[in-house]
């Protein structure tokens, strides 16, 4: 089995990542796992092969009843009951990459017991994330409320949408989240994050309402619609679930916004059971991968940057110089997508002149607006294939008129088959 179970996954078409304490004071919304270089806790990493006993009798179903609604005034004591038993389904969780640790939150979304008729010999507990909290991971370790510590291996991630499903064996029971339907929550509603922030505080209650359902975020380069509360969210409280007054989970924590509190954003719970219904049953397909993915969904390996000058060039068999105000360069690929699998880009040296999907021909002029081009295109959809026109650089010259780099190329195209992401 393969140790190096993250390794297949990265953040695809991705730019740089903001940070908090970034430069200026310019207000942006960002994923709140803590990246800060924790010492792991103790306990074995997971062999990443999953294990046999993993079938896909997942217990996550929506519920179909209406969520009650809460006046504001003293907790009652159902509802500290019903606070304590979902701080038990969630957990803390430490991730091991090659650049050093990282801390976030889980869930507990399943079990399947080992013995129905005595629950406390534990089984195979299921537990949901955001990508983002395992991105690259190469071992994951979880902690539960009453300081078991265990390892997780991947069942499946959506990589788009920042989900992901873990599953572990323990040898205890777990208490499991109830999941709600977030279509049914009111603006206004009474809400608990309940997560790790820091990445050292797990099982952390803040109150909250809903200010408002379906925003249209761009959270690091990525359109999501979100919930947006106005709990206090923090690093390490991505993957931490978001609960109604009456205990039902309602969503997962996964961005805020620097420099500004009170704006923090979950995904839907409605999102979250179409992704994980999508990863259970693509799991052990073979036919793209042993692990779950989001069929149809199509993958372009690739990042991009741009010149900060007019980019001067001229075809090798020409004399006459021409130029591009701005010019947009393949800056890297990875092997397992589509651009890497074609072998037709070569990272460092292509740059894009045209793009074409379908019947539209598009001109890059910016790094991230092509990227946001190319992924929200209609034709952006495994089996079609995607045209461009690239510039190869070969040598460059000095031009003294210019007092610019004139760059000798070679104008090619590809055409390239996009692949399942």
């Amino acid at each position: 089995m393969k140790k190096r179970f993250l390794i297949f996954i990265s953040l695809l078409l991705s730019l740089t990542i903001f940070i908090f304490g970034g430069c200026g004071g310019e207000a942006r919304v960002k994923y709140v796992g803590d990246e800060s270089n924790y010492s792991t806790i103790s306990g074995d990493f997971a062999d990443s092969g999953l294990a046999t006993e993993l079938t896909d009798s997942i217990n996550l179903v929506l519920s179909s009843d209406s969520l009650t609604r809460t006046d504001e005034g003293d907790f009652p004591q159902s509802e500290i009951s019903k606070l304590n038993e979902n701080r038990r389904s969630t957990v803390e969780i430490y991730s091991l990459t090659e650049s050093g640790a990282g801390a976030g939150s889980g869930i507990f979304v399943g079990f399947t017991p080992s013995d129905s008729s005595d629950l406390s010999k534990g089984g195979i507990a299921y537990i949901l994330t955001c990508f983002h909290v395992i991105d690259s991971a190469y071992g994951v370790n979880i902690r539960d409320l009453d300081g078991n510590v265990f390892s997780a291996g991947l069942i499946g991630a959506d990589t788009e949408g920042d989900i992901a499903l873990l599953w572990a064996k323990v040898d205890f029971a777990v208490t499991v989240a109830k999941l709600g339907n977030s279509s049914q929550t009111l603006v206004g509603e009474t809400v608990y994050a309940i997560g790790n922030p820091t990445g050292t505080l797990g099982g952390t209650v803040t109150k909250g309402i809903i200010s408002a359902k379906e925003r249209e975020i761009t959270v690091e380069n990525k359109k999501m619609k979100l919930m947006q509360i106005d709990s206090a969210i923090n690093q390490g409280n991505s993957g931490g679930g978001l609960y109604s007054a009456d205990g039902y989970l309602i969503g997962m924590v996964n961005a805020g916004v620097t420099y500004k509190d009170g704006l923090g954003f979950a995904i839907p719970s409605e999102s979250i059971l179409e992704s994980v219904n999508k990863l259970i049953s693509t799991y052990q397909d073979e036919a793209y991968s042993s692990y779950g993915y989001i069929s149809g969904r199509a993958s372009m390996d690739v990042s991009l940057t741009q010149f900060n000058d007019t980019f001067y060039y001229k075809l090798n068999d020409t004399t006459e110089t021409k130029s591009l105000s701005t010019a947009v360069l393949v800056s890297t690929l990875t092997d397992n997508g589509s651009f890497g699998k074609s072998g037709k880009i070569i990272a460092g040296k292509d740059v894009i002149k045209t793009i074409e999907l379908g019947s539209d021909v598009y001109n890059p002029t910016n790094a991230q607006d092509t990227i946001n081009y190319i992924k929200n295109h209609s034709e952006f959809k495994v089996g079609n294939v995607i045209k461009l026109t690239v510039l190869r650089i070969g040598s460059y010259t000095i031009d003294k008129e210019l007092n610019a780099y004139v760059y000798l190329v070679e104008e090619i195209s590809v055409e390239i088959t996009l692949l399942q992401l």
